[in-house]
């Protein structure tokens, strides 16, 4: 998708944003929301939540007038990676994490892998599916913390 396609579709659902989107509108802006921010969209309880991302993709494009970088790590919804050990301490989420940092982390840190989810759009080899594991088929569910569930990559 070009910039200038995603410009048509968000001008289309802001023309109609007085009203309630159908689910053919919600998919649209669900698409959207991860080809233009590179974000998964969470749909909420808010009667808003879809009003609010065509908000957040129109400023977007006006703004910025560029798409998502094609990203094949993603850190899951509250993941966070801080260590010492890491980058001198930096502390990385989905806004300022690269594939390369993700790949140097998994590198040094094998075992933090279930703090990663791929991106569903990134375009695979066949080489590359049988060289990189799937992400979600090795997590274990560890490395939360007490706060609600939160997950970070804290280690010594």
């Amino acid at each position: 998708m070009t910039v200038e396609e995603a410009k048509g579709l968000i001008y289309d659902l802001r023309g109609r944003f007085a009203s309630p989107y159908n689910q053919s509108d919600k998919r649209t802006i669900e698409h959207l929301y991860e080809e233009v921010l590179g974000k998964v969209f969470r749909p909420t309880s808010c009667q808003n939540c879809y009003h609010d991302a065509v908000v957040e993709i129109y400023h977007h494009l006006t703004h910025f007038n560029t798409m998502a970088q094609q990203r094949r790590f993603l850190l899951k919804a509250g993941a966070i990676i801080n260590s010492p050990k890491f980058d001198k301490g930096k502390i990385y989420s989905n806004a300022n994490m690269t594939d390369d940092i993700a790949e140097r982390y998994l590198d040094m840190f094998p075992e933090q892998i279930h703090l990663f989810q791929r991106a569903e759009k990134a375009a695979e080899t066949a080489a590359e599916s049988k060289e990189t594991p799937k992400v979600d088929k090795l997590s274990p569910k560890k490395g939360k913390t007490a706060q609600k569930g939160r997950k970070t990559a804290k280690t010594e």
